[in-house]
């Protein structure tokens, strides 16, 4: 379970809250050891969060507090209602006639006390979290219902593996959500541990199907094992985490401008990730997003940086392909030259060819659309690469550790495919 402890985090968003609005403890906390820190009554202040950082507790903090306004199943409702009233391309998803079903399946989502606590904490104190988790609902429940067998409650499922999916960022460093520096080791770590901590607040709430919680620890893994935490691949992935992997996709794609159509946009993302999502439910999602609406805003990079970017992809693929005939540890070879030469495959199906990217046409800076499509897939390409180094880190660090030697050509690939900060 997630350490108060070492949940300094956490405990700073519930202060900030507590200076906004009024929590109190509705029973007492008591330390692991049966000390009673806090007596019920009590209001939520920084001598609070001084006096708990320092402690394992018992009850968890989330169990004792209450909040004035506290999400509620009428108040999430309401807010879902409002999100499809002033988001064009959100409200444009719901089929005519269909807002009450969907809006029913966002209402059925069970709220234990608990988790109502920590998602007001979320919708007061880090409202990206909550509007996203929110549209990630969304999108999950719309994919399970245009599956012919869905019932009310396997899409309420759905909403509510949705709503919950991002709870564990509440107790990361807030530091991993800074674009402008790239993660340490530690703040990586982090990253990886957040579907982890959700499971485990939900695992330890009542009232909530194992189902939902292990989607939400799936919802990073990936159909070809490329995923985290576990690197689980198809066979180990139940159907709602998968679900929950595309709309996130989904609600990635609805809150990006281009030049491209949503319909396009999506056939490009899709083509470069073939093998990492359920089929099935992204299929769902190009019926969803076919005739949606999106603001328009042409590449949002100049044209230099997105060729450098594909000139730094086609350095770093060329750069392995004449390391992997060094000898070196045969399986992470293997592992890396697949990886690799699965990327380039699929830069390829979509129309790029790295060996004739070092210049390109003048002319290609007037022809928004084109550039719009290139930058799309330069990102992503760019992403992968980086997503590949973490992989490594993990899956082969005892190897490397045992062994860093016989690992040295691939290292020295890694450190300097890492060097360049792609992604």
């Amino acid at each position: 379970m997630v350490d108060n402890a070492q949940d300094i985090h956490y405990l700073q968003h519930v202060t900030a809250l507590g200076e906004r609005r009024k929590v109190v403890a509705h029973a007492p906390i008591f330390s692991k050891t049966g000390v009673k820190l806090v007596e019920a009554g009590v209001a939520v202040s920084q001598d609070l969060l001084d006096k708990l950082g320092n402690h394992h507790l018992f009850p968890m903090l989330d169990e004792c507090l209450t909040v004035e306004d506290a999400l509620s199943s009428a108040s999430l409702r309401g807010q879902t209602k409002d999100l499809l009233a002033e988001d064009i391309t959100f409200g444009a998803l719901i089929p005519p006639g269909g807002d009450d079903a969907l809006l029913d399946a966002i209402a059925a989502i069970p709220l234990p006390a608990p988790l109502a606590f920590k998602l007001t904490v979320a919708r007061e104190q880090r409202p990206e979290i909550f509007r996203h988790s929110l549209q990630v609902a969304l999108l999950a429940a719309l994919l399970k219902s245009m599956d012919a067998t869905c019932t009310p409650a396997a899409m309420s499922d759905a909403a509510a593996a949705g709503l919950f999916h991002d709870i564990g960022l509440l107790h990361i460093d807030p530091a991993i959500f800074d674009t402008h520096q790239g993660l340490t080791e530690a703040l990586r770590h982090h990253l990886y541990s957040h579907p982890i901590i959700a499971y485990l607040i939900l695992e330890r709430t009542s009232g909530i199907n194992p189902n939902i919680a292990l989607a939400v620890l799936q919802h990073h893994e990936r159909m070809d094992g490329s995923g985290y935490p576990k690197g689980l691949a198809a066979s180990q992935l139940g159907e709602l985490g998968q679900i929950l992997a595309v709309a996130e996709l989904g609600a990635t794609l609805l809150a990006q401008p281009s030049e491209l159509p949503l319909k396009r946009h999506l056939e490009v993302v899709l083509r470069m990730n073939a093998d990492k999502l359920q089929p099935r439910y992204t299929a769902h999602l190009e019926t969803l997003l076919a005739a949606i609406p999106r603001p328009s805003s042409g590449p949002t990079g100049n044209t230099e940086t997105i060729f450098s970017s594909l000139i730094r992809l086609a350095v770093a693929i060329n750069h392995w392909r004449s390391v992997r005939a060094q000898p070196q540890q045969p399986a992470l070879l293997h592992f890396i030259d697949g990886r690799v030469e699965r990327l380039a495959h699929a830069l390829a199906d979509v129309g790029i060819d790295l060996d004739y990217w070092t210049t390109y046409d003048a002319d290609i800076e007037q022809d928004g659309a084109t550039l719009a499509e290139i930058e799309i897939v330069a990102r992503e390409a760019m992403w992968q690469l980086n997503a590949l180094t973490q992989e490594i880190r993990r899956k082969w660090k005892n190897a490397i550790d045992h062994d860093a030697e016989q690992c040295r050509p691939a290292l020295d690939w890694l450190a300097s495919v890492e060097a360049e900060n792609l992604g």
